[in-house]
């Protein structure tokens, strides 16, 4: 594939489900940032599969886990923002986890709304922040609703 290639839609697919080998991923996001055409693209793929997401019954998808996974209070993890988009690996601090949530805290603000993923180890989560208030520390304390849980 040339630099001015575009990334095809399959290849997209496969991204936003974290399935690319590292070489292909670090490459479609070294594209997508300079081509508006594929990130758009891409942002598609992202709110389709947060749409698909939203309305799956319980236990339809393929890594769906009924049980609940703990985390240890303090654990550290990244962030990423999905909608909007940014590649920035931001570094967490899980300070709680409940059946629906995740509670964190990061050193910037987040919007209200934004669509992230939380990474823990080896372990995804698709959430959607809904709280983000700031800390005696000048930190943030931010509330993730789940959306897919870890996988």
């Amino acid at each position: 594939m040339s630099v001015s290639a575009h990334i095809d839609n399959d290849e997209l697919t496969v991204y936003v489900s974290q399935k690319s080998e590292p070489e292909r991923f670090a490459h479609i996001q070294a594209h997508v940032r300079t081509c508006p055409d594929c990130k758009d693209r891409l942002v598609a793929r992202v709110l389709a599969r947060i749409t698909e997401l939203n309305h799956a019954a319980p236990g339809s998808l393929p890594n769906e886990r009924r049980s609940e996974r703990r985390f240890e209070r303090g654990e550290d993890g990244h962030l990423q923002s999905l909608c909007p988009l940014s590649f920035d690996r931001l570094p967490v601090q899980i300070v709680d986890v409940s059946k629906s949530g995740y509670g964190i805290l990061i050193d910037s603000a987040l919007s209200e709304g934004a669509i992230v993923q939380l990474t823990i180890g080896k372990n995804n989560v698709l959430g959607e922040i809904r709280t983000c208030r700031t800390t005696p520390d000048n930190r943030y304390r931010v509330g993730i609703l789940v959306k897919k849980p870890a996988n």
